[in-house]
């Protein structure tokens, strides 16, 4: 995803599969009176372009979503427009973190009702998103010959060769996608041939075996990013010290590593904590965990991708949780003892994360590389 268009396909997609919503638009927000009186048709989705901003890897665009429909002359139905035109936007807030792999909500702000803010006898919602795109590399930037960065491959066909057999073929433009194991570790790099590229080493990063812990100074090999204001961090540990009563207590540590890993720790006092891994940009909340250990009360649960998906029974501050990646399973683990197996496909980089609602204490966090 890597378009303002894109995103606004998305968003079409789901108000023509969605049964309630009527019509779509998209525009600047001044020309919303304009489009509305253009069609009667109702419920009316449209979304407005608010900002963009772009970090090294990815870039973040900002939207608003209005969700409207029609009011009776007498207003004898404002109730049941709010609810539903209410519905409809929660709808697409389940359906986006559920249903889109390629479009990641970064933050939802609180709705707002609207009330006759752009034609009479409309009401509504407004809901804004900050989603998470990927952003596009310098090599795929339409500069003319010549104006390329000097690390960009130019070629009309590139022919990839493993061991001398030719495994796949890209054109101009074109992306192939290579899961290649060389002797049971991946490993290789691009080496120029004649009319052909060779996969011989420098395929996709893997950590030596060892067991690493995230810190301050990075002195455990992993290093603690993004902590929130109300946390404290240290070798291995993360502690919530304010601020109790939120799912706002966080910090995570990128593993850049491909392949099997098990992660070790203990929550070791408080009542409410989340611990576990997520692929993307992580955040305070726990909506981008995709698997995580849910502590509360005393009880422990497997969290994955926004839900609650099955109880492992009561825990103290000694129970030693796990996660371990092996091939193509992802195991929950307490005390050693595989509790929960669910299937993966995605054996690339992690974020060690956490969401943290009281003042909880998760320490002993270790990752192992076999």
């Amino acid at each position: 995803m890597i378009s303002y268009n894109q995103l606004i396909s998305v968003i079409q997609l789901f108000a023509t599969q969605h049964e309630q919503v009527q019509r779509f638009g998209a525009e600047f927000k001044e020309q919303l009176p304009n489009i509305q009186t253009s069609g009667t048709t109702f419920p009316y989705l449209f979304m407005v372009p608010v900002g963009t901003t772009t970090s090294e890897f990815v870039k973040e665009i900002e939207v608003e979503i209005y969700c409207v429909d029609r009011l009776r002359k007498d207003r004898a139905n404002t109730n049941d427009v709010v609810s539903d035109t209410e519905q409809i936007l929660t709808d697409l807030g389940v359906w986006l973190e559920n249903e889109q792999d390629y479009v990641g909500i970064v933050k939802s702000y609180t709705a707002t009702p609207v009330n006759n803010a752009t034609l009479d006898y409309v009401d509504g919602w407004i809901q804004r998103y900050r989603f998470e795109l990927e952003r596009i590399g310098a090599c795929e930037i339409p500069i003319g010959e010549g104006g390329l960065p000097v690390n960009c491959p130019e070629f009309e066909d590139v022919t990839v060769n493993i061991n001398g057999e030719e495994v796949a073929t890209a054109g101009s433009g074109e992306t192939v996608d290579l899961n290649v194991t060389l002797n049971g570790t991946p490993s290789g790099s691009w080496n120029a041939g004649t009319g052909t590229w060779e996969v011989i080493a420098d395929l996709p990063p893997k950590l030596p075996a060892g067991t690493y812990y995230p810190s301050n100074d990075g002195s455990g090999g992993l290093t603690w990013i993004g902590a929130t204001a109300n946390v404290t961090t240290g070798d291995g540990t993360i502690s919530k010290v304010s601020g109790s009563g939120a799912w706002d207590g966080s910090a995570y540590s990128l593993v850049n590593h491909y392949g099997d890993f098990e992660l070790f720790f203990n929550v070791t006092s408080g009542n409410e904590a989340m611990m576990g891994i997520s692929y993307y940009k992580s955040r305070p909340g726990f909506e981008n965990l995709d698997i995580a250990f849910y502590c509360s009360i005393g009880n422990s649960f497997a969290w994955e991708n926004g839900s609650n998906k099955e109880g492992f029974g009561p825990f103290n501050s000694s129970t030693l949780f796990s996660i371990q990646r092996s091939g193509s399973n992802m195991h929950y683990k307490v005390d050693g003892s595989v509790l929960r197996t669910v299937p993966i496909t995605n054996i690339g980089p992690i974020n060690i994360d956490t969401s943290i609602y009281d003042l909880s204490t998760i320490s002993n966090i270790q990752l192992v590389i076999p």
